[in-house]
């Protein structure tokens, strides 16, 4: 009987589990139906659920991964919302601090996520004049290893029904580059087509596009270069700062481009340390006019490195999120 006493502290986990159960199965009843756009233009209906708080939150993360793992159940996509996900959304400022170096790579990771979110003006004519002028489709899981076959199967058949870029411009890719002030010459609108722009002038395009209308973060990270915990050592021989052993491990599985000259990889060249005269010694004054000195005129650099890694190595080697 006093296993059974409410004052069981296992009962009474048990009891509150099964009562968060149900507030969430009420939730799911509830959802408001709302409606999505692709990027082909098609719409299509899903059903929105607010994220509860507490303890109901990670079960309902839980039970999330459970529908979508379910073969009985036809859910195979869940769009989760950018406050839910991460705590908070970033859309400014352009220039995010990391100060916890020495965390896993997923947390750099969610960081960029975080950083990465797109701005309103980028709406899905933005993404289809980029992919046009690209000459390319939507970025998927092709190529991908280690992914269910009904995943890449859901893609493919997406992409069959239209999603891909299409081949002319049509009026509201024309009424972006108006707004964006992009003009193509006459001898590119010939049928409204961009096929007789060379590959420079698309870039440039893209590049102007994604500045205009998206969004560009450079993601800092602070280390220590002093004390017993310190993340980099100065080497006396070569004179330059070397990171220690974990904090090299990390960063070598972090891919980012480089912001000097546009290199996309990982490494020590994604991640270049930054610093006015030396790290031991450099106050916040001093590092910020070195900073907004480095940082002048670096966007497009970025930009051009991510299309350009886009163009080469595909969406599985860029690891897009």
């Amino acid at each position: 009987m006093t296993r059974l006493s409410t004052r069981q502290y296992h009962l009474r986990q048990w009891s509150n589990t099964f009562k968060a159960y149900r507030e969430i199965a009420l939730r799911f009843e509830r959802a408001r139906v709302t409606e999505l756009q692709r990027a082909d233009g098609s719409v299509h209906s899903f059903a929105v659920m607010r994220m509860p708080s507490g303890d109901q939150k990670q079960l309902t993360y839980d039970l999330t991964a459970r529908i979508v793992d379910s073969d009985e159940l036809p859910v195979n996509t869940i769009i989760v919302s950018t406050w839910a996900r991460t705590g908070w959304n970033v859309i400014r400022p352009n220039v995010l601090i990391d100060a916890t170096a020495t965390r896993d790579v997923i947390a750099w990771q969610q960081l960029r996520g975080r950083s990465m979110r797109a701005m309103r003006t980028w709406t899905n004519d933005c993404y289809r004049l980029v992919l046009l002028l690209m000459g390319s489709r939507p970025i998927g899981p092709d190529g991908a290893d280690g992914l269910p076959s009904d995943v890449a199967d859901a893609y493919e058949d997406v992409v069959q029904h239209g999603v891909g870029a299409p081949a002319d411009l049509d009026n509201a890719m024309e009424a972006v580059l108006t707004s964006a002030g992009i003009e193509l010459p006459t001898d590119g609108r010939d049928g409204h087509r961009v096929s007789a722009l060379d590959p420079e002038r698309r870039q440039e395009m893209v590049t102007q596009l994604m500045m205009q209308r998206n969004k560009v973060t450079h993601i800092y990270e602070l280390v220590k270069a002093y004390g017993s915990t310190m993340q980099i050592r100065f080497n006396r021989q070569d004179k330059r700062w070397d990171r220690v052993e974990a904090l090299a491990e990390k960063h070598a599985r972090e891919y980012a481009v480089n912001l000097f000259d546009g290199a996309y990889g990982p490494g020590d060249g994604h991640a270049p340390m930054v610093y006015a005269d030396d790290p031991r010694q450099d106050v916040p004054s001093a590092l910020l006019r070195h900073l907004t000195d480095t940082l002048r005129d670096r966007d497009a650099t970025i930009v051009k490195g991510w299309l350009e890694g886009i163009a080469e190595g595909g969406a599985e080697d860029l690891g897009l999120e």
